[in-house]
């Protein structure tokens, strides 16, 4: 499979591992640097809406009135997590909700462009991946302390890298890849934020905030407005 691209070929797939992978990494995880990971998790969630803006820009999927209004709505849950968040003591809410709302541009323009591209998801992650280590590399080697971890620790790192990066982002994408539209599977990723707030609630204490409550109300109130359709009688 390797043998049938060429070098064109190779560094399509190189710029999409930098765009979706490198920069949403960084970005994300710097949202969550500033912000409790309710905060940083829902902005981040705006991916699937870019994903269906991208769609109808990139792949020429109808973009409807109630679609519009959908992202509109969306995104009024991010102006209100912006507002309202209150962030780490030491943590700027304003960088670090801009940092995951384009977090999240790149991996929806990342997810178009790879169907666009359609080439195969197993060979584009290696390469995706791979990418995403040599420029990681520099970056750490520059701006942080390297430090000798823990069991536990190599053992979260593991887990991250194996079924949250390697098997969940291979089984996205070939889901994405296989369907007819793109909006309706990526509709299915909002159960995620909700169910973030119970695993963070749980192992970290966190406490739902009211704007966080409210932008996560808006933020699925778009998705459940793109979802709705006219019933015939």
């Amino acid at each position: 499979m390797f043998r049938a691209y060429d070098v064109r070929g190779y560094a399509a797939m190189a710029g999409l591992g930098f765009l979706g992978i490198f920069l949403y990494s960084g970005l994300y995880y710097y949202g969550l640097s500033q912000l409790t990971s309710q905060e940083a998790c829902i902005p981040n969630y705006l991916w699937p809406m870019m994903i269906v803006l991208f769609s109808a820009l990139l792949l020429g999927e109808k973009i409807t009135v109630r679609t519009a209004a959908a992202l509109l709505l969306s995104f009024s849950g991010v102006v209100v997590l912006t507002l309202g968040g209150e962030g780490h003591a030491e943590g700027d809410t304003l960088l670090g909700t801009a940092a995951c709302v384009t977090a999240a541009f790149c991996y929806g323009l990342f997810c178009v462009l790879n169907k666009r591209q359609n080439m195969d998801q197993t060979v584009m992650m290696v390469m995706a991946w791979g990418v995403t280590a040599l420029c990681s590399l520099p970056v750490t080697l520059i701006m942080e302390e390297w430090t000798e971890l823990s069991w536990t620790q190599w053992g979260g790192l593991l887990w991250l890298g194996i079924f949250i990066d390697a098997v969940g982002y291979l089984w996205w994408a070939m889901a994405l890849q296989r369907a007819k539209n793109s909006a309706a599977v990526a509709n299915l990723a909002y159960f995620v934020p909700l169910l973030s707030l119970v695993v963070s609630a749980v192992t970290l204490g966190e406490e739902l905030s009211s704007a966080a409550l409210l932008a996560l109300v808006l933020i699925m109130g778009g998705i459940l407005l793109q979802n709705m359709r006219r019933h015939e009688r």
